[in-house]
């Protein structure tokens, strides 16, 4: 598949640091359940639940990176490269 954005590309458009390397990111999603490797996991805290709570299942599955709450970045950097906004 071919690459949908790279790691300085969302550096840019986001003003972040990547918290490590990696390939190309080539999808996003924000539901492990659709989650293809490859992709951005976008973890998003909502009424029911909190993406966070599934940043270690989309390494598992093959996240290229995941987008999260600094906040929480610190507890899971250890996971994968994070994308740690406010």
């Amino acid at each position: 598949m071919s690459p949908l954005m790279t790691s300085a590309f969302i550096e840019t458009v986001l003003h972040v640091q990547a918290t490590s390397s990696f390939s190309a990111i080539t999808g996003v999603s924000i539901d492990t359940r659709t989650l293809q490797p490859g992709d951005l996991f976008v973890a998003l805290a909502g009424d029911q639940r909190d993406g966070h709570e599934f940043v270690e299942t989309a390494f598992q599955k093959g996240a290229a990176a995941a987008l999260m709450n600094r906040e929480k970045g610190d507890a899971l950097s250890k996971l994968g490269p994070l994308f740690p906004v406010d």
